[in-house]
């Protein structure tokens, strides 16, 4: 019988690791939640766009940019905080990190959610995913 479960666990095992890789290049798309603009959004120190709106209707995204190498594991989130020229904290660069728990092998997109209380959520889509405001269950 202990048999028996080891070899149900050794296939299932293989099974998973077919339907997903640590690593890929995927199209990035940024959800911006706050209520004004930012700017310069990185993931782990490279680039993935460059304007995203505030949110509401229109709002939330700007461009995609593709072929952003993505691994397994803690992503870090840099962007700066844009608007007008009496906007406060104007250019105010803010980091956050989140964890992408796997890269499934169907993935082409990686989106960003960044909300107003500096903190991101990260999710990996076959296609462009929705949108996702505080208070969404994940």
């Amino acid at each position: 019988m202990l048999q028996l479960l080891k070899l149900c666990l050794i296939l299932s095992l293989s099974v998973l690791a077919g339907c997903a890789t640590t690593s890929a290049n995927l199209t990035v798309v940024v959800y911006n939640y706050w209520p004004r603009g930012i700017m310069d959004v990185c993931i782990n120190g490279q680039y993935a766009g460059g304007s995203f709106g505030a949110y509401g209707p229109g709002g939330t995204g700007g461009s995609m940019v593709a072929g952003v190498p993505i691994r397994v594991g803690e992503q870090k989130i840099e962007w700066a905080l844009s608007g007008g020229e009496n906007s406060p904290r104007l250019g105010e660069k803010i980091t956050a990190t989140a964890v992408l728990k796997e890269i499934p092998k169907d993935a082409k997109i990686l989106a960003i959610h960044i909300y107003p209380d500096e903190t991101v959520f990260v999710e990996t889509a076959e296609w462009l995913p929705k949108q996702k405001p505080r208070g969404y269950s994940r």
